[in-house]
């Protein structure tokens, strides 16, 4: 396990359950100490009964479990693409522009050649109509990469001694803890699946305004988070 070269602490996680090592304590416990720093003024000012608290985190960070951990050169994808690659961002996933829009069905071939494939740890790649269907098309959103790579579980693109990284689709990537708090608000456990998206909507809810009136709400269809407006009166968020 990696240290921390600036606390001399054990890094990251400790087993595949996702218990931390002592510098990885240490951040929840300074995230802890500042969630309660805020929640402290809030009621120093009177506003804690009618203040909606959201928390939740932007990604996770893979591999939890350190033993999948397979650290390959940060380049790689560049080197086995070649001059078709004219920009990459390569952390636990891969996004990958190409000089050419056109040449994406050959760099395609190329990158799923088992050879490539065992080389990079790809597990599925996002090209064409299969990219479309989950993100805009490039040939249109230059903004958009041509190929997106979903990489195994553990793969890190570095050269270095990084013991996780984000930016890929897998599991400890993409689940990250929720917490809705208010005042009044029924304690309850929700297993419905959610989505990051659905926060900005919920809080223009909150504030009694219609969701739909964000344009990216009609156009992406985001719900706001579920049970948070349903039931009586008593134990749902109604605009304030």
């Amino acid at each position: 396990m990696a240290v921390d070269p600036v606390s001399g602490l054990k890094g990251g996680y400790t087993d595949v359950l996702g218990t931390p090592g002592q510098a990885l304590v240490g951040q929840i416990d300074f995230i802890d100490r500042s969630i309660g720093r805020f929640v402290s003024e809030l009621k120093a000012q009177g506003l804690y009964d009618t203040t909606l608290i959201i928390i939740s985190a932007k990604h996770g960070q893979s591999p939890i479990d350190v033993t999948k951990r397979r650290g390959i050169g940060s380049g790689q994808p560049t080197a086995t693409i070649g001059t078709a690659d004219a920009f990459d961002i390569s952390d636990d996933g891969s996004l990958i522009w190409l000089t050419d829009p056109s040449l994406m069905p050959a760099v395609v071939a190329n990158l799923s050649k088992p050879a490539n494939q065992q080389a990079l740890g790809i597990q599925e790649i996002f090209a064409g109509q299969s990219l479309r269907n989950k993100f805009d098309n490039p040939e249109v959103d230059p903004r958009t990469p041509d190929i997106i790579l979903k990489v195994n579980t553990g793969v890190i693109f570095t050269g270095g001694k990084k013991l996780a990284e984000h930016g890929g689709f897998n599991e400890d990537d993409v689940h990250t803890a929720l917490l809705v708090s208010l005042a009044g608000l029924d304690r309850a456990v929700v297993k419905s699946a959610t989505h990051n998206q659905q926060v900005a909507p919920s809080i223009v809810k909150a504030l009694g305004l219609d969701p739909n009136d964000l344009q990216a709400v009609v156009k992406e269809q985001v719900p706001v988070l579920p049970f948070l407006f349903e039931g009586t009166p008593d134990n749902r968020v109604s605009g304030f």
